[in-house]
């Protein structure tokens, strides 16, 4: 276990360190000058640009910059942000709750709704549980995340008046957009519950279960289950780093304040170093939300060893 985790968490950096120098590369190399952007507003002169472009270190060679990043990410330093000049780091960390609450309530929404839909079909496989489940699953894969949310506003916000569409940063502000991201992602999870039971169910161990006299319910849930849920595991591990990028969608689309709307405002400004500390940040969690997921295999099937690995 301890040589699977050293590996994976070198792994990790490595990871870390390709999403730098794709970021870094990719916002270098876009069209627009950041320090003209800044002080184009207040008639700034030429003289002023320049003067502003040496004292953010824009006129340093690409290399220079680039070292700079990685120096300072790796003693926790992402600089200072252009439009606030303010520490990136701390400008991440103040926006990080409502994206993180965001994410885990729609994770959670998935999960439930995904598994029991799920388990529901492949145990009454052919009926009409099955027929509208699979169908509802297929119509939530199918729509893409926006319109579904503005459906979801116009529903529950314009006319039934039960939730608030935009700002509302209450929990009641939070249905919608949770709803918006967690929708797409309990399709697939119903999907892959479904066909993971359909092969467990099948299993001699679960005729032994039933003829030993277990209730039903327990030869499910207790487990057929358990044994199917590796792959929905690894979906949902998937899916959580997926949710994070998402909400930069979601949060624009609802007006909620996150990480995604700091990210929106950041890229127009070209505001370079918060849109490479949100990548960098986005990356390290969804690097160790999969180790953390790879590392539950062990939980679900104990089987499984990871120093033969």
């Amino acid at each position: 276990m301890a040589r699977y985790l050293i590996r994976r968490l070198a792994g990790t950096l490595f990871v870390l360190l390709g999403v730098s120098a794709a970021v870094f590369t990719l916002m270098n190399t876009l069209p627009g000058d950041p320090a003209t952007m800044l002080v184009s507003h207040f008639g700034a002169s030429a003289r002023d640009i320049e003067i502003l472009r040496e004292q953010l270190g824009l006129n340093d060679p690409f290399v220079v910059r680039f070292g700079r990043f990685v120096g300072g990410a790796v003693q926790g330093d992402l600089g200072k942000s252009f439009q606030q000049n303010r520490p990136v780091a701390r400008i991440l960390l103040e926006n990080t709750g409502p994206t993180v609450r965001l994410a885990l309530l729609a994770v959670g929404l998935a999960i439930v709704l995904g598994v029991l839909t799920g388990v529901a079909a492949a145990v009454r496989r052919g009926s009409w549980t099955d027929f509208l489940t699979m169908l509802a699953s297929l119509l939530g894969i199918s729509m893409p995340g926006f319109w579904l949310g503005l459906m979801l506003m116009l529903l529950f916000a314009v006319h039934l008046r039960w939730l608030p569409a935009l700002g509302d940063q209450t929990w009641r502000g939070i249905v919608l957009p949770a709803l918006t991201l967690a929708l797409p992602a309990s399709a697939t999870i119903a999907r892959l519950t479904r066909s993971s039971m359909l092969e467990v169910l099948r299993e001699d161990y679960l005729r032994s279960a039933r003829a030993k006299g277990l209730p039903e319910r327990a030869v499910i849930f207790r487990h057929a289950l358990r044994n199917a849920l590796i792959s929905v595991v690894t979906f949902v591990g998937l899916q959580f780093g997926l949710l994070l990028g998402g909400s930069v969608v979601v949060e624009s689309l609802f007006s909620r304040q996150g990480l995604g709307q700091l990210v929106v405002a950041a890229v127009f400004a070209r505001d370079i170093p918060i849109v490479q500390g949100w990548c960098l940040l986005v990356a390290a969690a969804y690097s160790l939300v999969n180790l953390a997921v790879d590392l539950s295999y062990a939980l679900i099937n104990p089987r499984i060893r990871y120093d033969a690995a």
